[in-house]
């Protein structure tokens, strides 16, 4: 893990996004983690190369889906960037 991305930063993240934007990450699992039917998303994890989720279906747990990222990310505003570019890509906001 890269001295920017420490855990204060991961769980930060993770904290804003399982808060703010449970639909955006639910945008993503469903376009870009091939769960079409995912009923809820989670970020669980991420770090320089990718996105992980727990995600939920119809029937329950699903487990977790990685979704990379787009373009590298070198700094903690490089994933903010590649979240829009997820969600854009996938026909949100």
């Amino acid at each position: 893990m890269s001295s920017w991305l420490s855990s204060d930063v991961i769980e930060a993240i993770t904290s804003h996004m399982n808060s703010e934007h449970v639909d955006d990450s639910l945008i993503i699992v469903r376009s870009h983690g091939g769960v079409p039917d995912a009923t809820g998303a989670l970020v669980a994890h991420l770090d320089e190369r990718s996105i992980t989720f727990s995600v939920d279906r119809p029937d329950g747990p699903a487990g977790t889906v990685v979704v990379p990222w787009p373009a590298p990310v070198a700094e903690r505003a490089d994933i903010r960037r590649e979240l829009v570019a997820l969600v854009e890509s996938a026909g949100g906001r």
